[in-house]
């Protein structure tokens, strides 16, 4: 009978540590407006190590041109997403999806510095109410008091708290868990894209970085100081904006304009190709700096370097035009190197790494659970 109990006891506890075992490999699953980007971790020996990584255009879903963003529904959606996986061959189905800017709100509050931890329950809806312009019941927020060293080398008097808000779409995440459930993923982990970048590309910065991502539908900016969000700002234009314009200007189909763009772009010998680059362009860099200005006034603070990722600023010529328009260091992000990989990859990942940032901070969450 004692071995019986023993064997059992073992059987047991066999069962209960390999439901409790962290998955060995996991996926970062970013749904973007013009595609979806997948990446697949794993842990080795304390290594993070890259196994796999794909991404598929929304348009054909839809019928339209790749680089084109079509209004997918959640079947179509997930369609997309069985593809990339397949094609990618990802075989892990613990997962993290990205939420996209679109579908929610990043501020920051200011409340009183004597305010009890129990009283934010009722404070911080009552003050988001002011910058959210649909009813609270279709949103869920959440919120992060940041920490008080953070005021140091500031203006602002250390008798306020800020607190960073975010609010998400009701229907957005109900629209998420049925796409998580007909892909057949195991996740309950959502995330807001800047989030993800965060872990994907930054280090131990000291001085302030503007992250900026420049996206098919809009381009996100946000101020990073020692890895908290100070400011969230979107740009209602991103690259998408400029191959319709093209299209357009040049009177051509949008499959021609979007390859102009993505082969010659700023090194264009294509007078009116550069003029419609440069004027998008134009007001991007003024919509940055317009962000840049207020935090400095505010915060009597600079900018150390900036971070780019987003497909959009992979078109030549981009990174060099933006280091003429800013003042300070000016580079890619480049989340790959949070990975080992083969080095025959490197060339390949290094290009490419500004389009996967989201979908590997992604991944890197999903491996912490």
């Amino acid at each position: 009978m004692a071995d019986i109990l023993k064997d059992l006891q073992n059987g047991l506890s066999s069962l209960v540590s390999s439901l409790s075992k962290k998955p060995d490999s996991v996926i970062g699953v970013d749904i973007g407006s013009a595609a979806i980007k997948v990446v697949q971790l794993k842990k080795d020996k304390g290594r993070v190590v890259l196994e796999t990584y794909g991404a598929v255009p929304t348009g054909p879903y839809a019928n339209k041109k790749s680089g084109e963003m079509p209004t997918l529904s959640t079947e179509q959606i997930v369609t997309a997403i069985v593809d990339v996986l397949t094609e990618s061959n990802i075989t892990s189905k613990h997962a993290a999806l990205s939420l996209q800017a679109t579908a929610s709100l990043i501020f920051v509050v200011d409340l009183p510095g004597n305010i009890k931890e129990s009283q934010y329950e009722t404070v911080v809806p009552t003050e988001a109410r002011k910058y959210i312009p649909i009813p609270l019941s279709e949103v869920s927020l959440d919120w992060w008091v940041i920490p008080d060293q953070e005021y140091i080398a500031s203006e602002k008097k250390a008798e306020k708290k800020e607190v960073l808000v975010v609010a998400v779409r009701n229907e957005t995440l109900s629209e998420y868990r049925d796409v998580v459930k007909q892909a057949n993923l195991d996740t309950k982990l959502f995330e807001l894209e800047v989030f993800s970048m965060i872990r994907s590309s930054f280090g131990h910065e000291l001085e302030p970085v503007v992250l900026v991502d420049f996206g098919a539908r809009s381009v996100r900016v946000a101020i990073i100081e020692y890895g908290i969000v100070r400011v969230f700002h979107t740009v209602n234009r991103g690259s998408h904006h400029i191959s319709q314009t093209m299209a357009t200007s040049l009177g051509v189909d949008f499959e021609k304009a979007e390859k102009l763009k993505q082969t010659e772009g700023l090194q264009s010998s294509n007078s009116d190709v550069l003029q419609v680059i440069n004027t998008s362009l134009i007001y991007i860099f003024s919509e940055i700096n317009s962000v840049l200005l207020q935090y400095e006034r505010e915060y009597n603070k600079s900018i150390g370097k900036m971070l780019i990722s987003g497909g959009g600023s992979r078109m030549p010529g981009f990174i060099e035009k933006t280091k003429q328009e800013f003042p300070f260091d000016v580079a890619h992000v480049a989340p790959f190197e949070k990975t080992v990989y083969p080095e025959f990859l490197k060339d390949i990942l290094e290009a490419s790494g500004p389009e996967f940032s989201i979908a590997i901070g992604l991944a890197l969450k999903r491996l912490t659970l």
